[in-house]
């Protein structure tokens, strides 16, 4: 990415150049990454950017972080 720690920035000149199925894609791959490191607060915000909290959840479900799922389900589902 372009705009390490920019996301905003980020998403809105990628929206600008690409088609959205191409954005989406390309922010979740990178989230995939990101999780791999542990990064996972920095993977959340990609998989939100691209409309994709149920992602989110269950990343943080498959490291155990059950208090991350019921606070993304309170935001998110609520």
């Amino acid at each position: 990415m372009p705009f390490v720690g920019e996301w905003d920035r980020a998403h809105k000149l990628a929206m600008q150049y690409l088609e959205p199925n191409e954005v989406t894609s390309m922010y979740i791959s990178h989230a995939k990454a990101l999780e791999e490191q542990g990064k996972l607060r920095e993977a959340e915000k990609l998989y939100v950017y691209v409309s994709e909290p149920d992602v989110a959840i269950s990343m943080y479900k498959k490291h155990r972080q059950y208090d991350q799922v019921r606070k993304m389900k309170l935001c998110y589902f609520t």
